[in-house]
C-alpha cells in the first residue's frame, strides 16, 4: 500500500531527516477556526473517526472489481484477437497473402495489448537504507514474529534502516497493479533513538496492522487497489501512446472517483491500525509512542536541523558524527514549557480536508487516553534492538556525509561570495551614499547572513526614499509582524495593493498574525477575504481544468455543505 505513491503505508512520525534543511516539513494538520484555543493539554479537537460516514461497502467492493475486471477485460480481448487472427492466417488458403492484409488489425492489437500490460505492471523503486538481518538485531526480529502472531497476516520480508525519522512498510509488487507483493518494513535510525522499546512496540504493530490480516483483508485489500490505481494514474498521465490509450481514458475517470469513495474507508483503515497496536502493546503504550514521536521530530525540526544547517556556513564539509549528535540531543529532550506548547498546537490540529490520515488529537481520542506528556525513555529502541549501534550509526553517518556533501559544499561557497559581497557593500556604502538597488541587495545579504533584525534597518532606509517600493515593503512588513509589531500589517497592505499576485500570500501572513495575538474579530475579516481569494482561484483553475478535460471524463464531485464555518486552516493549505 502507497501513501499513494509507490505502494508505500504510512509512517508513524513523519519527517525526513533531511540534512540540509533548516526546516521540517510542514504540518499535515489544520488548525480550528472561531473558538479559544484550549487552556489545558485535555482539550482536544471535536471532530474524530466518526467524521467520516461509515462507508458503503455494497459500492466499494464492486467499484474496486471494476478496475481489475476492465485490464483484465482488456488484456484478454486483446488476446483473444490476436491468437483469432493468427489461426486465421495458418489456416488460410495462401497464409503470407492473409498475413499482409490483416497485418494492420494485428500490429494494432499487438500494440495495444503491449501497451495495457506494460501499463499495468507498475513498478516501484527498492527502497533505499541498509538492509539488516536476524543476526545484526535478533530483538527487533522476535518483536516481528510475535507481532505476526498476535495480529496474523502476511511475512515481513524485509527490515531496512534509514536515515529518516518515520516507519512505514512499503509493499513492492511483483505483479503490477494485481499485486503479489513483497513487504518492506523501513526504520529510521532516529525514530529508534527516541522511543524506548514499548514504545517502538506499538508503533511498530501499528504499521503491521495496516497490512491484510484478521478482519482487516477486504479494507487493506481496498486500500491496497486504491493505492495501486493511483499510482498507476500518475504514471499515464506522463506516458501517455497509443498502445495504452484505452486504459489512461479509463484511469482519467476511475482513479480519482474510486479515490474519492474508498477515502472514508481508507480513514477508519487507519484507526483500525491504531486498534491493532494497542492490542499489541496496549493503549497507554500506544498513546506515549504518539505523543513521543511526534515532539521528539519537532524537537528536531526546530531545535538539532538548525544548528546543522547554521555549520554550512562555517564548515566547508558536512558535520561528522551526526547520528551520535543527533542521539544527544533527543536525550536532552526539549524544554518542557516548550514541549507543552508543541502538545497543545498538536492537539488543536485537525486533519486536512478529504485527508485519510487521522492527526494526534483524533488518534488519541480514538484510544480513549489521555495527551500527556512522557518521561524521557530510560534506554533508547535503538540500543536495545542493536548490540552494534555504533557500527550502524557510522554507517549511515557515512552515507549521510556522502549525500550532503555537493549541496553542503555549493552552501558554503555561496555563503562565503556573500559575505564577500557584503563586506564590499559595507566598505562601499561608508565611502558614498548606496543607491536603491544596492541598498536592497545589501538588506537581502544582511538578512540571509545576520538575520531579519539586522537588516531591517536598511529596508526601512529604503522606504524613506521610495516609500512605494514593494520588495521593501513586503520584507519591512514581514519582519515587523514576525516581531510582533502590527504596524506591519500596513506594510503588507500596501504591498499587497501596489502588486496583486502578493494577495493570498499576504492575507495568509496577517490571517496567522491576527490567529497567534487571539484577536478573533481580525482573524474572521481576514479569513473571509482569504476564503474569497482561495475561491476565486479555484474557479479560475476549474475552468482551465474544463478546457483541457471532456467533459464526459469530468468526476462529479459534492459542494460543501451547507450551514458551519469551514476551517481556517483549510485556506492555508489549499491549492
Amino acid at each position: 500500500m502507497s501513501s499513494e505513491e509507490d505502494e508505500r503505508v504510512s509512517g508513524t512520525a513523519g519527517s525526513p531527516g533531511e540534512p540540509v534543511s533548516a526546516g521540517g516539513p510542514p504540518s499535515t494538520g489544520e488548525e480550528r477556526p472561531g473558538a479559544e484555543r484550549p487552556t489545558g493539554i485535555a482539550s482536544l479537537p471535536s471532530s474524530g473517526a466518526g467524521d467520516h460516514p461509515a462507508p458503503c461497502f455494497l459500492r466499494i467492493i464492486p467499484l474496486a472489481a471494476l478496475g481489475y475486471a476492465y485490464i483484465g477485460g482488456v488484456l484478454l480481448v486483446f488476446s483473444l484477437l490476436v491468437c483469432r487472427i493468427a489461426s486465421f492466417i495458418v489456416r488460410s488458403p495462401d497464409p503470407p497473402a492473409f498475413l499482409v492484409l490483416s497485418s494492420p488489425l494485428l500490429l494494432g492489437a499487438l500494440v495495444v495489448l503491449y501497451g495495457t500490460a506494460r501499463a499495468a505492471w507498475v513498478r516501484s523503486p527498492a527502497p533505499e537504507g541498509f538492509e539488516v538481518t536476524p543476526g545484526d538485531s535478533p530483538l527487533l526480529f522476535e518483536t516481528l514474529g510475535l507481532i505476526r502472531m498476535e495480529l496474523g497476516g502476511p511475512k515481513i520480508h524485509t527490515v531496512v534502516i534509514t536515515g529518516e525519522f518515520s516507519a512505514c512498510l512499503v509493499r513492492v509488487p511483483r505483479l503490477g497493479i494485481f499485486g503479489w507483493h513483497r513487504n518492506c518494513l523501513l526504520v529510521g535510525l532516529p525514530l529508534l533513538q527516541a522511543l524506548s522499546t514499548g514504545q517502538m512496540l506499538a508503533v511498530l504493530a501499528r504499521e503491521y496492522g495496516l497490512l491484510p490480516g484478521r478482519g482487516r483483508r477486504l479494507r487493506a485489500g481496498v486500500c491496497q487497489a486504491r493505492a495501486a490505481w493511483m499510482q498507476l494514474h500518475r504514471e499515464l498521465e506522463g506516458r501517455r501512446g497509443f498502445g495504452n490509450f484505452l486504459l489512461a481514458r479509463f484511469s482519467l475517470w476511475y482513479a480519482p472517483y474510486f479515490q474519492s469513495v474508498s477515502a472514508p474507508l481508507a480513514r477508519i483503515h487507519e484507526f483500525e491500525a491504531d486498534a491493532c497496536a494497542a492490542a499489541a502493546a496496549g493503549k497507554p503504550q500506544v498513546a506515549t509512542a504518539l505523543v513521543q514521536a511526534e515532539m521528539c521530530e519537532r524537537h528536531l525540526r526546530e531545535n538539532f536541523w538548525p544548528l546543522v544547517s547554521a555549520l554550512r556556513d562555517t564548515l566547508p564539509e558536512p558535520v561528522t558524527g551526526l547520528y551520535r549528535l543527533m542521539e544527544e540531543k533527543l536525550s536532552e529532550g526539549p524544554d518542557a514549557k516548550q514541549a507543552q506548547a508543541w502538545l497543545e498546537e498538536s492537539l488543536w490540529k485537525e486533519s486536512g480536508q478529504g485527508g485519510t490520515r487521522p492527526c494526534l488529537g483524533e488518534r488519541l481520542r480514538a484510544l480513549a487516553e489521555p495527551p500527556q506528556l512522557p518521561a524521557p525513555p530510560v534506554n533508547s529502541a535503538a540500543r536495545d534492538y542493536f548490540p552494534d549501534l555504533d557500527g550502524l550509526k557510522g554507517t549511515l553517518d557515512a552515507a549521510w556525509r556522502a549525500g550532503a556533501d555537493t549541496a553542503w559544499r555549493e552552501r558554503h561557497e555561496r555563503v562565503r561570495k556573500a559575505k564577500a559581497r557584503l563586506s564590499e557593500l559595507t566598505a562601499k556604502g561608508q565611502a558614498s551614499p548606496l543607491g536603491a538597488g544596492e541598498t536592497l541587495e545589501l538588506a537581502d545579504l544582511t538578512e540571509s547572513l545576520s538575520g531579519p533584525g539586522e537588516a531591517l534597518l536598511f529596508y526601512q532606509r529604503i522606504l524613506e526614499s521610495m516609500p512605494r517600493f514593494v520588495p521593501a515593503l513586503w520584507a519591512v512588513g514581514r519582519i515587523r509582524l514576525a516581531q510582533g509589531d502590527e504596524s506591519g500589517a500596513d506594510c503588507i497592505e500596501q504591498a499587497i495593493a501596489l502588486e496583486p499576485g502578493r494577495t493570498i500570500q499576504g492575507l495568509e501572513a496577517l490571517y496567522r498574525f491576527h490567529m497567534g495575538r487571539g484577536d478573533l474579530e481580525k482573524t474572521g475579516e481576514y479569513y473571509r477575504r482569504l476564503s474569497g481569494q482561495r475561491e476565486s482561484r479555484q474557479r479560475a483553475r476549474g475552468e482551465e481544468k474544463r478546457q483541457r478535460v471532456p467533459a464526459r471524463y469530468m468526476v462529479p464531485r459534492k459542494g460543501p455543505s451547507v450551514g458551519g464555518t469551514p476551517p481556517h486552516g483549510a485556506l492555508l493549505h489549499a491549492g
